[in-house]
């Protein structure tokens, strides 16, 4: 395998970085979405706008599980990344290791 460089490793960790984010924001996404609809419900509001708030409900659900199949992916990729990197010893390699490290942390 070729060698690893310091920018491969930043891109792989800014990866796992914004799928962190993106489930984050699925999961806030979808709790505003049913306390939104909870809301509407107790204020009598008809079916047909409850169906589609639902219909929001789910196709944000649905999100959730791809994206975190993504996100383990992208960890393992980078776990093994990571191990590659770790037998380099420039400056610039070591803090993104260190970086790395953190993020990983945060992913778990």
């Amino acid at each position: 395998m070729a060698a690893i460089t310091a920018r491969d490793l930043k891109i792989q960790t800014d990866v796992v970085r914004r799928l962190c984010k993106e489930l984050d924001s699925y999961k806030s996404e979808l709790h505003a979405h049913e306390e939104k609809v909870k809301q509407l419900s107790a204020e009598g509001e008809d079916e047909a706008r409850l169906r589609q708030w639902s219909n929001v409900i789910e196709e944000t659900r649905n999100m959730i599980p791809s994206t975190e199949a993504r996100l383990s992916e992208a960890v393992s990729k980078l776990e093994d990344t990571l191990a590659l990197a770790q037998t380099s010893s420039s400056s610039e390699m070591q803090k993104q290791i260190v970086e790395t490290e953190n993020v990983l942390e945060r992913a778990k």
